[in-house]
């Protein structure tokens, strides 16, 4: 059984027409309802109900925007999916931890002087890595990097703190090795810190 859930968060994501004009597909399956997607048209907040209605699709099936008008311009949507993995694309280390905001310096006098921050500690930062990604969920990452995408982690196994870290933001390109005499599949690992 697979551990692992990843909830991405879409900045202006693009739509895709359809054909017809009037539904637009989204990137992402199984969208979710919090928080509320938001639909632009040419840059103008839209208002569910009123102009469109949001497909929010399921585990196999991408999220979809159809309008009741042909809409003016170019379709973006701000909003989270969810991405379930399979029990092949489970990490296989989660490193988490939080620094301390100490500093720690000499004064003139050759004194030690500790300076702690008014937020003691600073937000979660960590790396997920893989140690046999399938190529098409190394591809499904790559979309996340690329387009500066934050990312919540959810571990389903229960017992297991923190459970959920949300509003991650990467750090680092995907790096990966090639795994010899296994192919479709990548040593993978990336860095991340909340926002």
């Amino acid at each position: 059984m697979a551990e692992w859930a990843f909830y991405v968060r879409p900045k202006a994501e693009v739509a895709v027409d359809s054909g017809d004009g009037l539904t637009f597909n989204l990137h992402g399956v199984a969208a979710q309802s919090d928080p509320a997607p938001l639909v632009y048209d040419a840059g103008v907040l839209q208002t569910v109900t009123t102009d469109y209605t949001f497909d929010y699709g399921d585990a196999t099936t991408a999220a979809s925007i159809t309008f009741l008008i042909a809409p003016a311009g170019a379709i973006t949507c701000t909003y989270r999916w969810k991405y379930a993995c399979s029990e092949d694309e489970d990490a296989s280390v989660y490193d988490v931890g939080k620094e301390i905001n100490t500093f720690v310096e000499k004064d003139v006098n050759g004194r030690t002087i500790v300076a702690i921050s008014y937020s003691p500690a600073a937000n979660f930062r960590g790396q997920v890595v893989w140690e046999y990604m399938p190529s098409a969920f190394y591809d499904e990452w790559q979309i996340i990097i690329d387009n500066a995408y934050t990312f919540d982690i959810e571990r389903t196994s229960d017992g297991t703190e923190p459970r959920t870290l949300a509003n991650l933001q990467p750090l680092t390109e995907l790096r990966f090795t090639e795994i010899p005499g296994v192919p479709d599949r990548l040593h993978v690992g990336i860095e991340f810190v909340q926002l």
